[in-house]
């Protein structure tokens, strides 16, 4: 009996990795001085990254001050965001369309071309911003990586009134909703 169920065993162990290995399925080990050695390059890219965020960004925005002497930034409308992505490389996003601006900077810096302009998503942000206090609005902000602004809300009948306000302000451009972003 204990060699019947022996044999079962081994003969679904040997199907299961013969299907694995035609499904291109395949177990990876990975030692910890691997997983260290990964985790030191992300951050080597991030840091990277950071150190020329404001050169690679410096074709698309210029500097200003607020009233009160806080820097801010306008930008151009072929910028639309930028973020540093999982392996930590910049990525400077620009409008479909537009042409790349500035210097090369080797692999640490990928253009990519999206729909909205940062200029479009921040007027869509502070109209809905406006809407929070007689809303159920709570939580606003610009997802520069998918090119959207992320609206939480509570309940699903202040979705008509933001579609509303921002048609009025001619903001809800065809096609814009998706996947609950602008």
């Amino acid at each position: 009996m204990k060699t019947r169920k022996l044999l079962v065993i081994s003969m679904v162990l040997i199907l299961m990795m013969s299907i694995c290995s035609s499904l291109g399925v395949s177990v990876q080990a990975n030692t910890y001085e691997e997983v260290i050695s990964e985790q030191a390059r992300v951050m080597q890219n991030s840091d990277r990254s950071i150190e020329i965020a404001n050169e690679a960004l410096s074709e698309y925005r210029s500097e200003i001050f607020s009233m009160n002497g806080a820097k801010e930034y306008a930008y151009s409308d072929d910028y639309s965001g930028v973020y540093i992505d999982d392996d930590g490389i910049l990525n400077v996003c620009i409008v479909f369309g537009s042409q790349k601006k500035g210097q090369e900077f080797d692999d640490q810096v990928i253009y990519r071309e999206q729909r909205f302009s940062y200029n479009y998503l921040k007027e869509v942000e502070k109209t809905v911003i406006s809407l929070m206090e007689d809303s159920s609005i709570f939580s606003v902000g610009i997802k520069q990586s998918r090119n959207q602004v992320d609206v939480s809300l509570r309940e699903e009948r202040d979705i008509e009134n933001i579609i509303s306000c921002l048609t009025k302000k001619e903001l809800c451009k065809k096609n814009a909703r998706q996947n609950g972003g602008w």
